[in-house]
């Protein structure tokens, strides 16, 4: 009877350490176990209004970029325009002095 004792409580004690090595082992049962929440990007308000933001961005610098498209196509136009009548300035010129 005395050994049953020590054995019994050392039983117990194999028995307690596989449970708890099995729940150390055990995925699952941490509480840092893998979650997608975590991993995936939820839509709310704060999302939305930086989206709000990011395309009103997108939007100026679209109409900026027009405007620079237009202000290219004026200026080749003028500078064209003046190319233009500083030929026909030059021929009276020469006609006249020929």
């Amino acid at each position: 009877m005395r050994m049953k004792i020590p054995i019994c409580f050392l039983i117990i004690l194999v028995l307690l350490k596989c449970v708890l090595s099995y729940n150390l082992n055990n995925d699952l049962s941490k509480n840092n176990n893998f979650s997608l929440n975590t991993y995936v990007r939820k839509d709310d308000v704060e999302d939305d209004s930086k989206n709000e933001i990011v395309d009103n961005i997108q939007k100026m610098v679209d109409d900026f970029s027009d405007d620079i498209g237009f202000v290219k196509t004026s200026m080749r136009e003028v500078l064209l325009d003046t190319e233009a009548s500083l030929e026909e300035v030059s021929d009276h010129v020469v006609q006249r002095f020929v």
